[in-house]
């Protein structure tokens, strides 16, 4: 029998918020959660597989450690991701649940896909079909429409970046990547 976390289940989508609602409404504190499974590791951290113990839910919980994140002069970048994806709302995207800060850690507890990465699918079967390709081509299109909307690019788009949920759609990932076109402007004129 498959461990509950691997069976697909379909959840409501994380509500359309505002500022307002994230901060207010979606608090929480690491004890909120158990730790499953470490899902990968990077230079500032650590993601793992979290279930909410109120709720139930599944998340991906990113754990950045707060020496490192200063020590490799990260913070305002790490400060800017969150707050795109406090930002972004959009079905292709991968959502921020939850974020908090502890003495040793920030938080970002995000939606969990469970389907694996598109590089990993890619490698099972070699190349997909065209209508599949074609499909998964149009949500990635519609993903960086949304974020064009918002003045924001994306510039880290790979197999490893692109998650497959559990129905077969698109969840773009590695949010921290996305440059505000009007920094990026500036940037490029001085």
């Amino acid at each position: 029998m498959q461990p509950d976390w691997q069976r697909p289940r379909v959840r409501p989508a994380l509500q359309t918020r505002d500022q307002g609602d994230l901060d207010e409404n979606n608090t929480a504190i690491l004890d909120d959660f158990d730790r499953i499974k470490t899902l990968g590791t990077g230079s500032f951290g650590r993601v793992m597989l979290v279930k909410h113990r109120n709720a139930g839910d599944y998340f991906a919980m990113k754990i950045l450690d707060k020496q490192k994140v200063v020590k490799l002069k990260q913070v305002e970048h790490t400060l800017n991701e969150k707050k795109i994806l406090q930002a972004v709302d959009f079905p292709f995207l991968v959502r921020l649940a939850y974020h908090f800060k502890d003495n040793s850690n920030l938080y970002m507890v995000l939606e969990y896909v469970q389907g694996g990465e598109m590089f990993t699918h890619l490698r099972k079967v070699g190349k997909f079909s065209e209508p599949h390709a074609r499909f998964y081509a149009a949500q990635i299109v519609l993903a960086f429409q949304y974020l064009h909307s918002l003045d924001l690019i994306y510039r880290d788009l790979k197999p490893e970046n692109l998650l497959i949920d559990h129905q077969g759609y698109i969840k773009v990932i590695t949010i921290i990547v996305i440059i505000d076109i009007l920094m990026t402007c500036s940037l490029s004129t001085s």
